[in-house]
């Protein structure tokens, strides 16, 4: 569990970031200046907040007046946009530096993973932009810590360099057993990353209620409605519309199901819509509800539900969205 409930007034500013959540890979999004790299610096101990706390695995990291732990004991890894690498180093000593001799044997075991063993005497130089980026991920995984920033990482990267890429880091990030903060501009790149998203505006950190789930292609059929993929997590199945030819069945698929296109009363005719019975677990802020269906938790958007509550949820084919 990661807990974060910290105030910080910064360049005129008042600040505050409040999350509390098990999901591992969080995307923080807002404008620049919004000051989402200043909640990095709070949360890696380079700023002091002004009260509150910051925990994780029931650990204080930072409490007001009890605990404020240095920088170098927080084990936070950040890869920025500029990937950093030494140009005179190869790829292995790039990551040897500053990693005792007993972790060594995890360089190899990494860069494996990623298809890039053929890369350990390579200069920096040599490397495409998406390979640098790779190993600067590593050289932050290697010193395994409980954080991990990748501050604007990706932006260097052209979008064809990305949409190779977003696969493997994917993996990667199910491999780190610790906490990732993903910092981006590109709603996309939240979207195929993240398992929560949130919005910094006017110095406050905004949930976004959309429902991304990992579910897996079960069949492809043809119906008036054009292309539709049934997918599964688990009991939970539902179908959703595509124009693509390249998806097959057994293929893993990230989902996103807005909140708000979900609907909570009757309609005249359930062709080209999900139906799926639910019972609502739990308010959460601005109207927004989690509920459970068939052992898998999601939000929806509603007024006067009572917890407890068993309903019938409707949502399009159209409105499931595959990122």
């Amino acid at each position: 569990m990661l807990d974060i409930n910290i105030k910080k007034k910064f360049n005129n500013r008042e600040y505050h970031y409040q999350i509390k959540t098990k999901a591992k890979t969080l995307a923080i999004m807002g404008e620049s200046g919004s000051g989402k790299t200043t909640l990095l610096r709070l949360l890696s101990g380079l700023m002091k907040p002004d009260g509150g706390y910051i925990c994780y695995d029931n650990r204080f990291i930072y409490k007001f007046g009890e605990v404020n732990l240095k920088t170098k004991d927080r084990k936070v890894g950040y890869v920025f946009q500029s990937e950093n690498l030494f140009p005179h180093l190869t790829v292995e000593q790039n990551l040897k530096l500053g990693l005792k001799k007993e972790s060594y044997g995890a360089i190899v075991k990494w860069l494996s993973r990623l298809g890039l063993v053929d890369k350990k005497i390579s200069k920096p130089d040599e490397l495409s932009g998406g390979e640098k980026q790779r190993i600067a991920i590593i050289r932050s995984l290697l010193h395994n810590p409980d954080f991990l920033f990748l501050d604007e990482a990706f932006n260097s990267l052209d979008v064809d360099n990305k949409r190779l890429m977003y696969k493997e880091i994917k993996e990667i990030l199910k491999a780190y057993s610790g906490y990732t903060m993903l910092i981006t501009h590109d709603t996309k790149e939240a979207l195929k990353l993240a398992d929560e998203i949130y919005v910094l505006k006017e110095g406050n950190l905004k949930r976004v209620y959309n429902n991304l789930i990992e579910v897996q292609i079960t069949a492809i059929e043809k119906s008036v409605f054009g292309n539709t993929l049934c997918v599964g997590n688990g009991k939970l199945s539902f179908k959703a519309m595509t124009l693509k030819d390249e998806f097959q069945i057994g293929n893993q698929v990230k989902v996103e199901i807005k909140a708000q296109d979900i609907k909570l009363q009757g309609i005249g005719s359930l062709e080209g819509y999900n139906v799926l019975s639910v019972i609502v677990m739990e308010q959460l802020e601005d109207s927004y509800y989690l509920v459970e269906a068939l052992g898998h938790e999601f939000f929806v958007q509603g007024t006067k539900l009572t917890i407890g509550q068993e309903l019938k949820v409707w949502f399009s084919y159209k409105s499931v969205n595959i990122v």
